[in-house]
């Protein structure tokens, strides 16, 4: 759901925005509505909305200026502005503020819902791009460090690799630079979404000192900054990243007004998640639903599980998936989530996902507990091949892994996703070597081999005959474009 503001001083039509819109059914919650541009001004700084419907004309700060204003703290937010005056100043302006469109009243249904679907089209758009990028970024990380390229790596992204230490920081809608006065080495990513990392690496003292820095930051409200504590050696960044992520999602989720730091947050689990995934293993939903109303009190406590709420998700949805495959009545079920920042683009807030939480299980009423076991053994082995492409996976391998006969585990997979195993694992590959290729400036044989293929003449003709580029063709192709 994306979040939606009204802001109108008449209010007949806040009433009526507010009651002809099927704000569910088009994928937006309407979150708060003002009478003047002074409030509009306040309730978005503090809810900060995806979407701003609001008047041109009204007391305290017009349509047009609300919009110079919130699009130049939030550069990502779509506005529709609404006039009673067919005036082309008005229009013209909006164009140059880059403004999604223009209504005259009365207000026609049919433009207003056509507005708000491209409003959501664009905005899934644009929130998808830091799954792709932050998902990608994450897996050449984690491989780096596994396979010892690591420190090539870093290099290759302007990151030293000699440092002693290192601290992450992960950024929402804050454009000053943290790090201008830091000594050592500085790394800056734009992850989209209005989402930057931060990675600085220097001495132990540096990093220390940086931290206490962040202690007295005054930051915006609706802003995130969320602080690693501080690693020893490049060789843990995966570990600083993952902390810097578990930071911003209880910020994300919490109180966005302060620096949160992961001494504040820890690495916090909970047994209720395997309680329920085991319930409906043994096909008791309705037991599953009563531990989820559990876990939703010790999350409305300031208690939350951040890595078993995205396991949970994720299991969920394959066992919907593998549903819908042999019912196809079950309806449209969403794609499982990368991890923890996904997590925070599709569920604005904890109510969002306990809904859907909700919804899946009760969608899994029905379901033996084989086919539950079933669903989530493929999402695990899929699980599995993502996070270990690099390594020399086979299904023998996965068979010793997961304790299950190898045949088994490839017809289920195959039944699930239409992919043999080998199939899957080489498109996996393929996929993190044109990213390597596209972002990086690593040698071809360093690519080959963190992807899995040690033979590097293999790796290249595998590469042309899927792509129809050679290596190198394909990085030529990306710089002079």
């Amino acid at each position: 759901m994306f979040k939606v503001l009204i802001s109108d001083d008449e209010p007949w039509i806040l009433k009526a925005l507010q009651q002809r819109i099927n704000w569910d059914e088009i994928g937006l919650e309407l979150v708060a509505t003002a009478n003047n541009g002074i409030d509009c001004l306040k309730h978005a700084r503090n809810l900060s909305p995806d979407l701003l419907i609001t008047d041109v004309r009204m007391p305290g700060l017009t349509g047009l200026e609300l919009a110079e204003t919130l699009r130049k703290e939030a550069p990502d937010l779509k506005v529709i502005l609404i006039s009673g005056f067919a005036d082309f100043e008005y229009a013209r302006k909006g164009i140059e503020l880059g403004i999604l469109g223009y209504l005259l009243k009365p207000i026609v249904q049919e433009e207003l819902d056509n507005l708000l679907r491209d409003a959501v089209t664009e905005l899934k758009k644009k929130s998808s791009e830091i799954d792709s990028s932050w998902r990608h970024f994450r897996t050449l990380i984690d491989r780096g460090t596994k396979s010892g390229h690591l420190t090539e790596l870093l290099l290759s992204l302007n990151i030293t690799g000699n440092s002693e230490a290192v601290v992450c920081v992960l950024t929402r809608k804050f454009s000053l630079d943290l790090t201008h006065n830091f000594p050592g080495s500085r790394f800056k990513r734009n992850m989209g979404a209005e989402c930057e990392l931060l990675i600085l690496s220097g001495t132990r003292w540096e990093c220390d000192q940086f931290a206490l820095f962040m202690q007295t930051t005054q930051i915006p409200i609706g802003s995130i900054i969320a602080v690693s504590s501080t690693v020893i050696g490049l060789s843990r960044l995966g570990e600083a990243i993952s902390e810097a992520e578990a930071a911003y999602c209880r910020a994300y989720y919490g109180d966005t007004r302060k620096t949160f730091f992961f001494e504040e947050t820890g690495n916090q689990r909970s047994p209720l998640v395997n309680d329920i995934l085991d319930s409906l293993d043994k096909g008791k939903s309705n037991l599953a639903l009563s531990t989820v109303k559990a876990l939703e009190a010790q999350c409305s406590e300031n208690d939350w599980p951040i890595e078993d709420l995205v396991l949970l998700v994720n299991s969920l949805i394959v066992r919907s998936q593998h549903r819908l495959r042999t019912q196809p009545t079950s309806g449209v079920v969403p794609h499982p989530i990368g991890n923890s920042i996904e997590m925070t683009l599709r569920y604005p807030t904890f109510r969002h996902l306990f809904a859907e939480v909700h919804q899946l299980i009760n969608n899994d009423l029905n379901k033996t507990k084989e086919s539950g076991t079933d669903s989530i053994l493929v999402y695990r082995v899929r699980d599995y091949i993502e996070t270990h492409f690099s390594d020399d996976i086979h299904l023998g391998l996965l068979s010793e892994q997961f304790e299950l006969d190898k045949n088994t585990i490839g017809q289920k997979f195959r039944s699930t996703y239409d992919l043999s195993v080998s199939e899957f694992l080489k498109d996996t590959r393929l996929r993190h070597a044109e990213y390597l290729l596209k972002n990086t400036e690593l040698p071809v044989t360093t690519i080959s081999e963190l992807c899995g293929y040690p033979d590097y003449y293999y790796f290249a003709k595998l590469f042309k005959k899927n792509t129809g580029f050679t290596c190198s063709q394909f990085r030529n192709q990306l710089q002079n474009s």
